[in-house]
């Protein structure tokens, strides 16, 4: 291989591994952005579930307490 194959070579190998990064990042982004819709489902019945566990007393005395 001379020096022109060589360049040629590794510039391909670059592209490759930018396009193969690229790709999973955005899978990962298209998956995670479904998952961000679920977690905010979530945190909105969390409220309704953890009625009585920490009472504003509590919470006053925790922030009190040093």
């Amino acid at each position: 291989m001379n020096r022109y194959q060589k360049r040629l070579a590794a510039l391909a190998l670059i592209f490759l591994i930018v396009g193969a990064f690229l790709s999973i990042s955005q899978i990962y982004a298209h998956q995670s952005s479904g998952k961000k819709e679920d977690d905010l489902q979530v945190l909105k019945k969390l409220p309704e579930q953890s009625t009585g566990l920490m009472q504003p007393n509590d919470i006053a005395a925790l922030l009190l307490s040093d």
